[in-house]
């Protein structure tokens, strides 16, 4: 959803059996927040007990560097 909010709950770090890919997760969490309206938001990951150590892992990771596909796509 494109939507800013206060507040983002999301309710498990699992989608379709796998694991939610930390860029996913990143941007579901970064919608916390209404710019020129709250002074921070709050997103909350709520894990079943063996889901913990996933949820831990999506925390902590580190975001892959973002290649364009349009690199290269209109040489001159």
């Amino acid at each position: 959803m494109n939507l800013p909010a206060r507040r983002v709950i999301i309710r498990t770090p699992m989608f379709h059996g796998k694991l939610v890919d930390a860029l996913v997760y990143k941007q579901m969490a970064g919608r916390a927040g209404r710019k020129g309206v709250d002074a921070l938001g709050e997103s909350i990951l709520i894990c079943k007990p063996s889901e913990r150590q996933k949820g831990s892992s999506l925390l902590n990771s580190r975001l892959k560097a973002v290649e364009s596909c349009l690199l290269g796509m209109y040489t001159i």
